[in-house]
């Protein structure tokens, strides 16, 4: 009947339109009539994600293909060097013998063990990506060449759309992020609320939160293996919380979790960081030999990820924010470059590039200058190159000969693209201590790689020490902030939208619940205005409406005091939206009640919107001396 109904005509698209075409005249037709709803939808929508995010059939094979060489070429260079390399006296020493060193053949035994079970895990992972290139092509009606370029709601919007799919029921725009983003929506909860002590157990790391990639596998297995049954909590929030037996019980199992996950990454710390320091070394020595100021670049932290990431929002989304605030975040930090060092730099940049110039002009006249030794027993082409990095790095601490003090106007772009500043940033950008904050979380390429290697030595402490602390603090959280629904399964509230229950009027929240309550930074109401805005087809409830309509009406009374690229996106939509239009199916008249809405802003305007709401709100709001 689905196919009867999209052959007569009835809200066709072109992508069900061309969908049809291939069901009548694919060799497949028995396997699309045979399929069946997968039973774990979650799992099934995430490895629709994940092949979405590949770039298709053939980027991610390559991608696998390629990983598990780079892990084979790092495990044989580090058992290379272990056996024949004499570090007496830095030497290769080639035998025919086997090593004697106990320890090598410990490693072999641990390399042997981790490459067979990544072959295996990439072996089921080929077939997981012929069923994708399947279910896009038959299912979606998306052609293999179309995904790399096709925009994620479009995938989502064809989703919805198939028959069958979701066994409890019609699947929704939401749904399919909630269901994807289940066990990070909690995580970012967990971290925007601050309940997670993510920082080394000393007086003086107190305030340094950390978060690496192993250690956000770690944190979620701990938690959702001990709390959660498939997608659903194991007991309810009543039960926890009136039975201190069982809450107890609950603690001391995510406790014990936790010092596990901590004791075997303590035992498989030598051995993990060797393999990153091999890693890095092969992966960035040829860049620092050729770019020395490659790794003065600066990048956000892991941390900062999960601090600015948004409920809903899925890795692509992130990642593109946060690159578009890498140029502004980096001139606000250049702002403060201290006066000291660039009077240094430039007199080492001096002294060093008159050597390279002697030297050049030398060697004009005496090529084998260059190879002869210069000084200090080294050849020209030594000094050559280690001045030549000392400039490189120097010339990353001067400024431009037109630099203008300004990091308010910086400060306010980052924001823009972040959706994160505090009252105490705002006010006080110009501040040794706020740099410092935001210095934290926008830090050297060079010292994030080092923490990332170093993780694997102080991480297990934050496990066996720090996280155990707040064990049953996060329990409750998890299970206060809980939504049960039969459609979907157990949801974290705040990825729910939940304004009921988490509203906040200072960011267009018809509802104001209580303050230990709402989101930190109004990140559930933005949350939600940005997934309205990457998803015009999905409909927000009644309450959710409200929100946007309050923002419309806060634009609409300012509208003359807007900058005129904002004033002119407002009245005549974003073309982003008509584009998604085109591959939707969405009729011309469907939108022209959103042509001056504040979802056909620009991402980066629309946080800008959100801001002046809540400085409006907070009766501080002063409109021509705003960032708008």
């Amino acid at each position: 009947s689905s196919l009867s109904s999209r052959m007569s005509g009835e809200g066709s698209t072109p992508y069900s339109k061309m969908h049809d075409s291939m069901l009548l005249s694919s060799s497949s037709d028995i396997d699309t009539v045979l399929w069946t709803a997968p039973v774990d939808l979650d799992a099934f929508l995430t490895k629709v994600y994940e092949y979405y995010r590949g770039k298709g059939f053939t980027c991610s094979l390559l991608s696998k293909i390629f990983n598990f060489l780079s892990f084979t070429w790092v495990a044989v260079f580090i058992l290379f060097i272990f056996a024949f390399f004499d570090i007496s006296d830095l030497s290769l020493t080639l035998e025919a013998k086997l090593p004697e060193n106990p320890l090598f053949y410990l490693f072999v035994g641990i390399f042997v063990i981790a490459w067979l079970s990544i072959l295996v895990r990439y072996l089921l992972d080929l077939r997981t990506l012929f069923e994708m290139r399947w279910f896009y092509t038959n299912k979606l009606g998306i052609p293999e060449a179309e995904i790399p370029s096709i925009m994620w709601s479009n995938v989502v919007d064809q989703l919805v759309l198939v028959p069958g799919l979701c066994r409890t029921g019609e699947l929704t725009h939401l749904q399919v992020a909630q269901r994807i983003l289940r066990k990070e929506n909690y995580l970012i909860a967990l971290i925007n609320r601050d309940i997670l002590a993510l920082h080394l157990p000393f007086v003086c790391c107190s305030r340094s939160q950390v978060i690496t990639k192993s250690m956000e596998w770690s944190l979620s297995s701990s938690l959702f293996q001990v709390l959660f049954e498939k997608s659903k909590l194991k007991y309810s929030y009543e039960e926890v919380l009136h039975n201190i037996q069982l809450r107890n019980s609950l603690t001391q199992q995510v406790k014990k979790r936790f010092i596990i996950v901590g004791v075997l990454s303590l035992l498989l710390s030598p051995f993990i960081f060797l393999m990153l320091l091999t890693y890095f070394v092969l992966r960035y020595g040829e860049e620092l030999r050729n770019k020395p100021n490659s790794l003065g670049f600066q990048v956000w932290s892991r941390y900062a990820h999960w601090k600015f990431r948004e409920f809903n929002e899925l890795p692509h989304d992130l990642e593109d924010r946060l690159n578009m605030a890498v140029g502004p975040a980096k001139s606000y930090v250049d702002q403060f470059t201290s006066n000291k060092i660039i009077l240094l730099c430039r007199f080492v940049m001096f002294v060093c590039g008159s050597i390279v110039v002697s030297i050049l002009i030398a060697s004009f006249f005496n090529p084998d200058l260059l190879e002869d030794d210069l000084a200090l027993e080294r050849s020209g082409l030594w000094w050559l190159a280690v001045c030549g990095s000392i400039l490189a790095l120097c010339r990353a601490f001067i400024p431009e000969d037109n630099f203008v003090f300004q990091p308010e106007h910086y400060f306010d772009q980052v924001s823009t693209h972040t959706h994160y500043l505090p009252k105490h940033w705002q006010e006080n950008c110009r501040s040794s201590e706020v740099l410092s904050e935001f210095s934290s979380l926008f830090q050297y390429r060079l010292y994030t790689l080092l923490v990332e290697c170093m993780s694997v030595l102080f991480a297990p402490l934050i496990f066996l020490i720090s996280l155990p602390q707040c064990a049953e603090e996060a329990v409750l959280f998890i299970h206060e902030n809980t939504r049960k629904a039969e459609d979907v399964g157990d949801i974290c509230s705040f990825s729910d939208f939940d304004f009921e229950k988490h509203g906040n009027p200072l960011y267009g929240s018809v509802i104001s619940a209580p303050e230990f309550k709402q989101s930190h930074e109004g990140k559930m109401e933005q949350s939600f205005v940005n997934f309205s805005a990457r998803n015009p087809n999905w409909k927000p409830t009644e309450i959710g409406q409200e929100v946007i309509e309050n923002l419309n009406s806060f634009v609409e009374d300012n509208i003359d005091d807007l900058p005129p690229e904002l004033n002119q996106s407002f009245t005549s939509g974003r073309s982003g939206h008509s584009l998604g239009n085109s591959f939707t199916g969405r009729e011309d008249s469907e939108n022209a009640e959103l042509n001056r809405s504040v979802l056909q802003l620009p991402l980066e305007q629309l946080a800008k919107v959100q801001l002046g709401y809540r400085e409006k709100k907070s009766s501080t709001f002063s409109l021509p001396d705003h960032p708008l």
